[in-house]
Protein backbone atom coordinates (compact mmCIF):
# COMPACT_ATOMS: atom_id res chain seq x y z
CA UNK A 1 0.00 0.00 0.00
CA UNK A 2 1.20 3.56 -0.67
CA UNK A 3 0.00 6.74 1.14
CA UNK A 4 -1.82 9.20 -0.82
CA UNK A 5 -3.01 12.13 1.58
CA UNK A 6 -2.46 13.39 4.70
CA UNK A 7 -4.84 15.52 7.60
CA UNK A 8 -3.37 18.64 7.82
CA UNK A 9 -3.71 20.64 11.47
CA UNK A 10 -3.91 24.38 12.51
CA UNK A 11 -1.23 26.45 10.70
CA UNK A 12 -1.51 23.62 8.01
CA UNK A 13 0.39 21.78 10.18
CA UNK A 14 1.22 18.11 8.84
CA UNK A 15 2.63 16.10 11.77
CA UNK A 16 1.88 16.00 15.58
CA UNK A 17 3.75 15.07 18.84
CA UNK A 18 3.68 12.18 21.20
CA UNK A 19 3.59 13.31 24.85
CA UNK A 20 3.30 11.84 28.38
CA UNK A 21 0.50 13.65 30.55
CA UNK A 22 0.35 13.05 34.34
CA UNK A 23 -1.95 14.44 36.73
CA UNK A 24 -0.48 18.45 38.34
CA UNK A 25 -0.22 16.44 41.85
CA UNK A 26 2.74 14.60 40.07
CA UNK A 27 4.99 17.35 39.19
CA UNK A 28 5.03 18.74 42.76
CA UNK A 29 8.13 18.69 44.78
CA UNK A 30 11.16 17.87 42.65
CA UNK A 31 11.98 17.89 38.67
CA UNK A 32 10.54 14.41 37.53
CA UNK A 33 10.92 12.50 34.74
CA UNK A 34 9.49 9.65 33.00
CA UNK A 35 12.35 7.62 34.90
CA UNK A 36 10.18 8.40 37.96
CA UNK A 37 7.07 6.62 36.50
CA UNK A 38 9.00 3.14 36.53
CA UNK A 39 6.22 0.79 38.82
CA UNK A 40 2.93 3.27 38.09
CA UNK A 41 0.31 2.60 35.72
CA UNK A 42 0.12 3.29 32.15
CA UNK A 43 -2.55 4.38 29.89
CA UNK A 44 -1.75 4.23 25.49
CA UNK A 45 -4.32 4.69 23.24
CA UNK A 46 -3.60 1.02 21.21
CA UNK A 47 -1.03 -1.49 21.06
CA UNK A 48 0.93 -0.34 18.06
CA UNK A 49 0.09 3.07 18.11
CA UNK A 50 2.65 5.40 16.96
CA UNK A 51 1.87 7.76 20.00
CA UNK A 52 0.62 5.43 22.42
CA UNK A 53 3.08 3.01 22.21
CA UNK A 54 5.76 2.93 19.69
CA UNK A 55 7.57 5.98 20.71
CA UNK A 56 7.06 5.47 24.93
CA UNK A 57 8.40 1.82 23.97
CA UNK A 58 11.20 3.66 21.92
CA UNK A 59 12.50 5.98 24.89
CA UNK A 60 11.48 3.60 27.63
CA UNK A 61 14.01 0.87 25.72
CA UNK A 62 16.77 3.14 26.39
CA UNK A 63 16.88 2.28 30.28
CA UNK A 64 17.35 -1.21 29.28
CA UNK A 65 20.46 -1.07 26.77
CA UNK A 66 22.16 -4.08 28.50
CA UNK A 67 19.14 -6.22 28.21
CA UNK A 68 17.31 -7.89 25.08
CA UNK A 69 13.41 -7.43 25.43
CA UNK A 70 10.77 -6.94 23.53
CA UNK A 71 7.93 -4.34 23.53
CA UNK A 72 5.84 -6.29 25.72
CA UNK A 73 8.92 -7.26 28.15
CA UNK A 74 10.07 -3.48 28.21
CA UNK A 75 6.39 -2.13 28.70
CA UNK A 76 5.37 -4.66 31.38
CA UNK A 77 9.03 -4.49 32.98
CA UNK A 78 8.56 -1.04 33.76
CA UNK A 79 5.18 -0.56 34.53
CA UNK A 80 3.12 -2.33 37.08
CA UNK A 81 -0.29 -2.12 35.26
CA UNK A 82 -0.65 -1.25 31.46
CA UNK A 83 -3.88 -0.33 29.70
CA UNK A 84 -2.97 -0.62 25.61
CA UNK A 85 -5.84 -1.84 23.84
CA UNK A 86 -5.62 -3.29 20.27
CA UNK A 87 -8.29 -4.69 17.02
CA UNK A 88 -6.45 -7.80 17.51
CA UNK A 89 -7.64 -10.71 19.33
CA UNK A 90 -5.12 -11.40 22.59
CA UNK A 91 -2.74 -8.46 21.31
CA UNK A 92 -3.52 -5.79 24.11
CA UNK A 93 -2.36 -5.73 27.06
CA UNK A 94 -5.21 -4.92 29.41
CA UNK A 95 -4.85 -5.87 32.98
CA UNK A 96 -4.66 -2.46 33.75
CA UNK A 97 -8.05 -1.11 32.06
CA UNK A 98 -9.63 -1.25 35.34
CA UNK A 99 -12.10 -4.26 33.97
CA UNK A 100 -14.03 -1.75 31.71
CA UNK A 101 -16.21 -4.39 29.41
CA UNK A 102 -14.35 -4.97 26.19
CA UNK A 103 -11.48 -2.41 27.64
CA UNK A 104 -8.90 -4.38 25.46
CA UNK A 105 -10.58 -3.63 22.25
CA UNK A 106 -10.43 -0.32 19.85
CA UNK A 107 -13.77 0.48 20.67
CA UNK A 108 -13.38 -0.24 24.12
CA UNK A 109 -13.80 2.87 26.29
CA UNK A 110 -9.73 3.75 26.85
CA UNK A 111 -8.94 3.34 23.14
CA UNK A 112 -7.58 6.50 21.13
CA UNK A 113 -6.09 9.25 22.31
CA UNK A 114 -9.04 10.03 24.23
CA UNK A 115 -9.22 7.29 25.20
CA UNK A 116 -5.84 7.00 27.12
CA UNK A 117 -6.74 10.29 28.41
CA UNK A 118 -9.62 9.25 30.00
CA UNK A 119 -7.37 6.49 31.73
CA UNK A 120 -6.37 8.99 33.28
CA UNK A 121 -9.28 11.11 33.82
CA UNK A 122 -10.87 8.11 35.66
CA UNK A 123 -7.62 6.94 37.91
CA UNK A 124 -6.86 3.70 35.71
CA UNK A 125 -3.75 5.11 35.43
CA UNK A 126 -0.97 7.59 36.41
CA UNK A 127 0.49 8.50 32.61
CA UNK A 128 -1.05 8.70 29.18
CA UNK A 129 0.42 8.65 26.43
CA UNK A 130 -1.17 10.79 23.92
CA UNK A 131 -1.55 13.11 20.52
CA UNK A 132 -0.17 16.57 22.08
CA UNK A 133 -3.66 18.06 21.84
CA UNK A 134 -6.10 15.57 23.59
CA UNK A 135 -6.31 17.10 26.68
CA UNK A 136 -7.22 20.63 25.41
CA UNK A 137 -10.16 18.65 23.39
CA UNK A 138 -11.34 16.20 25.88
CA UNK A 139 -11.21 18.09 29.31
CA UNK A 140 -13.93 19.40 30.71
CA UNK A 141 -13.90 22.93 29.09
CA UNK A 142 -12.70 21.25 25.71
CA UNK A 143 -14.96 21.77 22.58
CA UNK A 144 -15.45 17.62 22.45
CA UNK A 145 -15.76 16.92 26.17
CA UNK A 146 -17.85 14.22 26.88
CA UNK A 147 -19.41 12.59 30.02
CA UNK A 148 -16.40 11.07 31.51
CA UNK A 149 -14.82 14.70 30.96
CA UNK A 150 -14.71 15.59 34.88
CA UNK A 151 -11.24 17.28 35.16
CA UNK A 152 -9.99 20.75 33.35
CA UNK A 153 -7.03 20.81 31.36
CA UNK A 154 -4.93 22.66 33.95
CA UNK A 155 -5.46 19.68 36.66
CA UNK A 156 -2.83 18.17 34.19
CA UNK A 157 0.36 18.97 32.67
CA UNK A 158 3.01 17.55 29.72
CA UNK A 159 5.77 15.34 31.40
CA UNK A 160 9.18 15.95 29.78
CA UNK A 161 10.91 13.17 29.05
CA UNK A 162 14.25 14.00 30.43
CA UNK A 163 12.66 15.71 33.43
CA UNK A 164 9.91 18.68 34.65
CA UNK A 165 7.04 19.41 33.38
CA UNK A 166 4.97 21.82 31.48
CA UNK A 167 1.50 23.60 30.79
CA UNK A 168 -1.18 21.97 28.68
CA UNK A 169 -1.58 24.28 25.94
CA UNK A 170 -0.93 22.56 22.62
CA UNK A 171 2.45 23.55 22.45
CA UNK A 172 4.38 20.92 24.70
CA UNK A 173 7.49 22.84 23.59
CA UNK A 174 10.68 20.06 23.85
CA UNK A 175 8.78 17.87 26.21
CA UNK A 176 7.80 15.49 23.69
CA UNK A 177 8.46 11.53 23.18
CA UNK A 178 8.99 12.23 19.06
CA UNK A 179 6.94 14.07 16.24
CA UNK A 180 4.79 11.67 14.10
CA UNK A 181 3.61 12.56 10.45
CA UNK A 182 -0.15 13.47 10.11
CA UNK A 183 -2.64 10.80 9.73
CA UNK A 184 -3.12 9.12 6.12
CA UNK A 185 -4.88 7.96 3.91
CA UNK A 186 -3.41 4.83 2.12
CA UNK A 187 -4.76 3.20 -1.78
CA UNK A 188 -2.78 -0.06 -2.89
CA UNK A 189 0.31 -0.11 -4.57
CA UNK A 190 -0.69 -0.72 -8.02
CA UNK A 191 -3.86 1.83 -7.72
CA UNK A 192 -3.38 3.57 -11.30
CA UNK A 193 -3.17 7.38 -11.72
CA UNK A 194 -6.44 7.40 -12.81
CA UNK A 195 -8.54 6.13 -10.18
CA UNK A 196 -6.32 7.98 -7.81
CA UNK A 197 -6.85 11.27 -9.19
CA UNK A 198 -10.93 10.25 -8.93
CA UNK A 199 -10.07 9.20 -5.18
CA UNK A 200 -8.66 12.37 -4.07
CA UNK A 201 -11.22 14.41 -6.16
CA UNK A 202 -13.68 13.06 -4.25
CA UNK A 203 -12.42 13.19 -0.96
CA UNK A 204 -10.82 17.15 -1.47
CA UNK A 205 -14.45 17.64 -2.29
CA UNK A 206 -16.58 19.98 0.17
CA UNK A 207 -20.13 17.72 0.48
CA UNK A 208 -18.02 14.75 1.10
CA UNK A 209 -15.72 16.24 3.40
CA UNK A 210 -19.02 16.78 5.60
CA UNK A 211 -19.16 13.45 6.04
CA UNK A 212 -15.51 12.90 6.75
CA UNK A 213 -15.64 15.19 9.80
CA UNK A 214 -18.94 13.74 11.09
CA UNK A 215 -19.07 12.18 14.79
CA UNK A 216 -16.26 13.67 16.16
CA UNK A 217 -17.42 13.08 19.50
CA UNK A 218 -17.67 9.20 19.39
CA UNK A 219 -14.38 6.98 18.38
CA UNK A 220 -15.46 5.95 14.96
CA UNK A 221 -15.10 8.84 13.26
CA UNK A 222 -12.89 9.12 9.57
CA UNK A 223 -10.51 11.75 10.41
CA UNK A 224 -8.62 13.22 13.87
CA UNK A 225 -10.97 15.29 15.56
CA UNK A 226 -8.06 18.45 15.00
CA UNK A 227 -8.33 18.02 11.52
CA UNK A 228 -8.75 20.99 9.45
CA UNK A 229 -8.48 19.35 6.10
CA UNK A 230 -6.66 17.13 3.43
CA UNK A 231 -3.34 17.60 0.79
CA UNK A 232 -2.09 14.95 -1.07
CA UNK A 233 1.15 13.30 -0.66
CA UNK A 234 3.33 13.17 -3.30
CA UNK A 235 6.56 11.80 -1.90
CA UNK A 236 7.37 7.72 -0.95
CA UNK A 237 5.22 6.76 1.76
CA UNK A 238 8.54 5.19 3.43
CA UNK A 239 10.30 9.04 3.04
CA UNK A 240 7.12 10.45 4.26
CA UNK A 241 6.90 8.57 7.38
CA UNK A 242 10.38 8.88 7.97
CA UNK A 243 11.51 8.11 11.66
CA UNK A 244 8.01 6.98 12.50
CA UNK A 245 8.29 3.94 10.31
CA UNK A 246 11.65 2.86 11.71
CA UNK A 247 10.84 2.82 14.98
CA UNK A 248 7.48 0.63 14.11
CA UNK A 249 10.75 -1.11 11.90
CA UNK A 250 12.98 -1.80 14.72
CA UNK A 251 10.53 -2.64 17.24
CA UNK A 252 8.73 -5.47 14.88
CA UNK A 253 12.62 -6.88 14.93
CA UNK A 254 12.64 -6.99 18.74
CA UNK A 255 9.63 -9.16 18.52
CA UNK A 256 10.81 -11.60 15.40
CA UNK A 257 14.18 -11.59 17.35
CA UNK A 258 12.44 -13.11 20.30
CA UNK A 259 10.51 -15.61 18.97
CA UNK A 260 13.69 -17.06 16.95
CA UNK A 261 15.38 -16.95 20.41
CA UNK A 262 12.87 -18.87 21.91
CA UNK A 263 12.69 -21.58 19.07
CA UNK A 264 16.38 -21.69 18.74
CA UNK A 265 16.39 -22.45 22.20
CA UNK A 266 13.43 -24.76 22.10
CA UNK A 267 11.42 -23.15 24.95
CA UNK A 268 8.04 -22.49 24.43
CA UNK A 269 6.84 -18.85 24.11
CA UNK A 270 4.25 -17.97 27.19
CA UNK A 271 1.19 -17.18 24.60
CA UNK A 272 1.61 -19.28 21.89
CA UNK A 273 -0.64 -17.41 19.66
CA UNK A 274 0.88 -14.34 20.51
CA UNK A 275 3.90 -15.85 19.00
CA UNK A 276 1.51 -16.96 16.33
CA UNK A 277 0.78 -13.43 15.24
CA UNK A 278 4.54 -11.50 15.69
CA UNK A 279 4.58 -13.69 12.20
CA UNK A 280 1.55 -11.73 10.77
CA UNK A 281 1.66 -8.92 8.11
CA UNK A 282 -0.11 -6.77 10.35
CA UNK A 283 3.55 -6.57 12.56
CA UNK A 284 5.07 -4.53 10.24
CA UNK A 285 4.69 -1.59 8.54
CA UNK A 286 0.89 -1.14 8.29
CA UNK A 287 -0.37 -2.71 11.60
CA UNK A 288 -3.75 -1.34 10.63
CA UNK A 289 -6.36 -1.06 13.76
CA UNK A 290 -9.23 0.16 11.64
CA UNK A 291 -9.93 -0.07 8.09
CA UNK A 292 -13.33 1.92 6.22
CA UNK A 293 -13.85 0.86 2.62
CA UNK A 294 -14.13 2.89 -0.22
CA UNK A 295 -14.75 3.06 -4.11
CA UNK A 296 -15.22 -1.33 -3.76
CA UNK A 297 -12.16 -1.89 -1.29
CA UNK A 298 -9.56 0.52 -3.87
CA UNK A 299 -8.50 2.47 -1.10
CA UNK A 300 -8.35 2.54 2.92
CA UNK A 301 -7.86 4.74 5.66
CA UNK A 302 -5.14 4.02 8.19
CA UNK A 303 -4.50 6.40 10.85
CA UNK A 304 -0.30 7.20 11.13
CA UNK A 305 -0.11 6.47 14.82
CA UNK A 306 -0.52 2.77 13.78
CA UNK A 307 2.95 3.20 12.23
Amino acid sequence: MKAIANEFYMNQTESYESVAIVGREACKGGKVSLSDFKGRRSCHGGYLTAVGWNYPVKYISSFYQSRRLNDWEIITDFFSAVCAPSDFNRMGLCHGCANKNDSCFSNGPYSGNSGAFRCLVEHAGDIAFVKDDTPILYAKEGPYNQTWSTKLANEFMYLCPKGGCREINGYPGDCILGTVPANVIMARNSISNKKKSIILNTLLNASWADALYSEKNSQGHLLSSSTQGLAEIKQLTRSYLGLSASISKTIQQWNDDKVKIAASNRKSVPDASYAKLLNLPSRCLLAISWIITIYAAEIYHVMARKF
